[in-house]
């Protein structure tokens, strides 16, 4: 294929060496529309007045459209086009062959390239994992068969380390429920995510953004109800969506289970909230 390209290549230069040197000489200035060289159909011509063409010895390949110019092939460079066109469709099967054989390579070691893939893949995971515990500083908690959390210093790794106030939170050790209170805009949304994304890190078998020592359980099913979803479509209100997500999470809930609720009734209607006091 190297060779095949490297005789088309010298073909093409010949041509347009040969052709340079006919629309550049004082013979046909005046036969010439224009002194460029260009392509019909695949093949090198001069745009040459209509008046003008039987000047030029050749085959015409095409006329503008304004019928004022005729695009000639001169004999001179004729055998060197059959050149090249020969040369491209001996291109075209060399390229079939190459990729034919290629084909055939590949299906005898389908096998073994899909092995490879999934080692590869895997092997990506596991450099990505690498990186990011690199990047954000990332210890390797220790894991509690006994449902056991322990994050100390601990930091939501999407947040700029120079911004993150670093928090330390214990459960299941003497409780299994924990209450965050503070003001607004104190972090306690965050300090909820980041228990739960730890929790989930940890579990995919990845590094943590804390301290050395930090302990993490390995729960049946991380469940949560962040934020404000209301539906328009459903026309709930913002009481009534977390109340349906409540009620799925409390089915779903069982031993081993680390739920997590930010801002428990939020949105509550004086009316409706009564009922649950």
């Amino acid at each position: 294929l190297y060779k095949i390209r490297k005789r088309i290549r010298l073909a093409n230069g010949k041509i347009r060496e040969t052709l340079q040197q006919m629309i550049t000489s004082a013979k046909l200035a005046t036969a010439l529309q224009d002194s460029i060289i260009t392509q019909r159909n695949g093949r090198y011509v001069i745009p040459v007045k209509i008046e003008h063409k039987n000047e030029v010895r050749g085959l015409v390949h095409d006329t503008s459209s304004s019928g004022a110019t005729v695009f000639i092939e001169p004999l001179a460079v004729l055998e060197l086009n059959n050149e090249i066109r020969m040369l491209e469709n001996q291109e075209k099967q060399e390229i079939q062959r190459v990729l034919s054989d290629f084909s055939d390579n590949v299906g005898i070691n389908a096998e073994t390239i899909a092995m490879n893939y999934e080692n590869l893949c895997d092997l990506a995971v596991i450099f990505a994992k690498a990186e990011l515990s690199y990047s954000m500083k990332g210890i390797e908690p220790f894991i509690s068969d006994d449902m056991k959390m322990d994050l100390r210093n601990a930091r939501h790794p999407l947040l700029a380390k120079e911004k993150v106030v670093p928090i330390s939170v214990k459960l299941g050790y003497t409780y299994t429920s924990l209450v965050v209170t503070g003001p607004n805009t104190g972090g306690k949304t965050v300090s909820l995510k980041t228990c739960g994304l730890l929790s989930m890190m940890a579990q995919a078998g990845m590094h943590i953004p804390a301290s050395e020592g930090s302990v993490c359980a390995v729960f049946s099913d991380i469940l949560a109800d962040i934020g404000d979803e209301q539906s328009i479509e459903q026309s709930l209100s913002t009481f009534s969506s977390h109340m349906i997500h409540i009620i799925d999470i409390m089915n779903r809930a069982r031993h081993g289970t680390l739920v997590i609720f930010d801002e428990l009734g939020a949105g509550t209607d004086p009316v409706e909230g009564a009922a649950l006091a």
